[in-house]
């Protein structure tokens, strides 16, 4: 009993701390808790933003997450040349509406000013995203 004591406030509290953030955490991805934080991270960076909408019980979302953003090379892409975060349009529905995004996944790259530069509708296999990702 005194581990599953000891282990449950751990457990307890970093789940505390991650939700706090609202930061989707991927293994090997950067990301930015929301979008305020990424355009202040990219000004300063003078980097890209790739805004990455999605919604609860979305399967192409998973499938995105679990297939294209875990990809090393994707990966590796992303944290060297994007600052990446994601946006749950059920819970931010005004910046849904702002972007006029229409379905999930869809994956919106803006300049560091927050102007956008193009976007992907739907899931793209890593291929095809890496390909994307080298144009912008």
């Amino acid at each position: 009993m005194r581990t599953i004591t000891h282990i449950l406030p751990l457990i307890s509290s970093s789940l505390l701390v991650a939700g706090d953030s609202e930061e989707i955490k991927i293994d090997g991805l950067k990301t930015s808790p929301d979008l305020d934080h990424a355009l202040s991270l990219a000004k300063s960076k003078k980097k890209p933003i790739l805004v990455v909408f999605q919604q609860e019980d979305c399967e192409w979302c998973e499938l995105l997450v679990d297939k294209v953003l875990s990809n090393p090379e994707v990966q590796k892409e992303l944290n060297k040349r994007f600052i990446v975060t994601f946006v749950d349009m059920n819970e931010n529905y005004k910046l849904a509406d702002e972007y006029k995004i229409l379905g999930t996944p869809t994956e919106v790259f803006l300049d560091y000013e927050g102007n956008e530069i193009d976007r992907i509708q739907g899931y793209e296999r890593e291929d095809k995203f890496m390909t994307k990702l080298k144009e912008i």
